[in-house]
């Protein structure tokens, strides 16, 4: 159990009255906050960080009913992905993407992959801007614009949620519990994964390690390679589009 403030924890266990629940909510807040900041990156004006922060008080809320100490986990940790599945519930329900940027980001991926394919070697946006015959300009836009989308994918392959306390995908994974035919399509999932990442550039490792495992902001991603916030954010949308489709190759 989090040390929070164990009695406080056994006061609401025991009873669970809204007086201490509440407290609790007021504890971790922060968390939720901390959680809806990450995930709020490129969101298109319509959608306002407060909404991130109501829908992760409603992943909170969740957690807060559904938490067991008895099984095992922190709750800090339980109530993350409780928090994240809940943010990224509402945003995959609102559809927010326009036509438009759909059909942008489908041009600047088939042009990294004509151009790769064809040089064996990472493209550039000058390179790619000309494959699809647009501006270097046009090419860095959509990345930046598509980093929010990026984030979403790979929270949602990093982080699915499951039935058991607190197990994300990776927890799960690492476990040999559950059906035989479940564990073996987890494992394949996880295997392809671990493959993808592997055959990413270094430095693509390096930013999705540091933001994802490390849990570090883009800008400060960026103090530690010495890049801009925006480079950071070209560098991990590039490496989710590499992932999603060497993904779908061994779907």
């Amino acid at each position: 159990m989090d040390v929070i403030s164990e009695e406080l924890w056994e006061k609401y266990l025991d009873a669970r009255e809204d007086k201490y629940r509440q407290e609790l909510i007021l504890e971790y807040l922060p968390l939720v906050k901390q959680i809806a900041r990450r995930m709020s990156l490129g969101l298109p004006g319509h959608i306002d960080g407060d909404d991130l922060i109501s829908w992760g008080i409603l992943g909170l809320l969740d957690a807060l009913e559904k938490y067991r100490p008895e099984k095992g986990s922190q709750f800090k940790s339980y109530a993350s992905t409780r928090i994240k599945g809940s943010i990224l519930d509402e945003l995959r329900r609102l559809s927010w993407l326009p036509r438009s940027l759909i059909h942008n980001i489908k041009k600047v991926e088939e042009g990294y992959r004509q151009v790769e394919n064809r040089m064996g070697r990472e493209a550039s946006f000058e390179e790619v801007a000309q494959e699809i015959g647009e501006s270097s300009t046009f090419v860095e836009k959509v990345l930046a614009q598509t980093n929010h989308i990026s984030v979403l994918s790979l929270e949602s392959l990093l982080f699915t949620r499951e039935e058991e306390q607190g197990k994300t995908l990776i927890d799960t994974l690492a476990s040999t519990e559950g059906s035989p035919e479940k564990t073996l399509d987890e494992k394949e999932r996880l295997k392809a994964l671990k493959k993808g990442l592997e055959r990413l550039p270094e430095k693509e490792k390096l930013v999705l390690s540091l933001y994802y495992y490390e849990e570090l902001t883009m800008k400060e991603v960026g103090k530690v390679l010495d890049l801009s916030e925006s480079r950071v954010s070209q560098i991990h949308s590039r490496a989710v589009m590499r992932l999603k489709k060497y993904l779908e190759k061994h779907d």
